[in-house]
């Protein structure tokens, strides 16, 4: 074997060509596994994404189901004249507003005040 100049450059290309060749074969090897995982991660994001569009569409006919059944009720509420805002006299009040009451346990909005104090003394305004 004769090692000259010559045939040490010439290894040095042969070397130099086939490890770019290789690394090529390498990276498109490696490319197309990353352009499959890509494919199959997106194909999982769309699934993931219409499952949720689907539930969130059957929420929302399920609220406007419930919607349309409170709707006539609320109306109606709406329509209907409150007792309290009829009149500023405070005899035609409503019992649960009056605001001479003896105990000091009702509220005017007659809720139970619920105070240590209070707990104990057996008598409750309901």
């Amino acid at each position: 074997m004769i090692i000259n100049t010559s045939t040490i450059f010439l290894t040095l290309l042969l070397v130099v060509v086939f490890l770019y060749g290789g690394l090529q074969l390498v990276r498109k090897f490696a490319y197309e596994i990353a352009m499959e995982n890509h494919e199959a991660v997106t194909a999982l994001d769309n699934a993931a994404q219409a499952e949720r569009l689907r539930k969130e569409r059957a929420a929302d006919e399920q609220a406007a189901a419930a919607y349309a059944k409170v709707q006539p009720l609320l109306h109606t509420k709406l329509t209907q004249p409150s007792t309290v805002r009829s009149n500023n006299n405070n005899n035609n009040k409503p019992s649960h507003l009056n605001t001479s009451s003896k105990s000091p346990l009702v509220t005017p909005q007659g809720s139970p005040n619920r105070s240590p104090v209070s707990a104990g003394s057996g008598e409750e305004n309901v």
